[in-house]
């Protein structure tokens, strides 16, 4: 449900080649949403890549609601931002009454995720071989350590110029 117009019918079609990254990278993930009895399991590769940070989290609360239809998914990322609002889903379905804290969060009562419904793995390449990590979890998030690590090193060089500058 947007709050956008829609085109009139009488508009000419616009060719996906000509589109957006926004909207050739999210027409997948929309069709899944309409007609998700027909898709049992959905492989996307970065489906986050070239949207807003607003958008990305908007983009992880559509596929809990997939995620709660019984879809299943193979994700992978490089958005830590992303991969926080998987966490902060995580979160509130790790809390007593999570319909409650989702609503109050501003989401549905469905918005929230167990850590159940979620793994997550890490891949590194080492002398030409890829080595496959699942990372560690609890009921409140996934550590990702590979993000957080380069998050602290911005933030250490963030203030480190900040202090040179001043």
């Amino acid at each position: 449900s947007s709050s956008l117009p829609r085109p009139s019918s009488n508009a000419a079609p616009l060719s996906m080649s000509l589109s957006s990254s926004l909207v050739t990278e999210l027409a997948p993930i929309i069709l899944v949403l309409r007609h998700h009895a027909a898709a049992g399991f959905v492989v996307l590769e970065e489906p986050e890549a070239h949207l807003h940070p607003r958008l990305q989290r908007v983009l992880a609360q559509s596929l809990v609601h997939l995620i709660h239809k019984g879809v299943r998914l193979c994700i992978t990322t490089h958005s830590e931002n992303f991969c926080q609002q998987i966490n902060n889903f995580m979160k509130i379905g790790a809390l007593a009454d999570p319909a409650e804290a989702a609503v109050a969060l501003g989401y549905g009562p469905q918005d929230f995720l167990r850590s159940s419904d979620v793994a997550a793995y890490e891949f590194k390449l080492d002398g030409g071989r890829a080595h496959v990590t699942r990372l560690p979890q609890s009921p409140t998030g996934i550590s990702m350590p590979l993000f957080n690590d380069e998050l602290l090193k911005l933030s250490e060089e963030t203030l480190k110029l900040q202090a040179m500058l001043a």
